[in-house]
């Protein structure tokens, strides 16, 4: 399970990172809890980092900041 942080980008942490589908938040959030070192991941939108849609996973949960370009979350207990 994880909680979806719409509008903040959680910085540092990133151990590694992918192209997603635009608007497929739940692959980034499944790519997360799926992989044993991720604890957090952040999915920013297409165009801000680059023409695609990015997920980067995490392996610490890091302080948050806004930023209208992401959605981030992390796993719950």
């Amino acid at each position: 399970m994880s909680q979806r942080e719409d509008g903040k980008d959680r910085l540092g942490g990133d151990y590694s990172d992918f192209d997603v589908k635009t608007d497929h938040i739940e692959d980034c959030e499944n790519a997360c809890k799926g992989d044993k070192e991720c604890v957090a991941w952040t999915y920013v939108k297409p165009g801000y980092k680059g023409p695609q849609a990015k997920c980067f996973l995490k392996n610490v949960v890091s302080a948050m900041s806004d930023n209208p370009n992401c959605v981030s979350g992390r796993k719950l207990p």
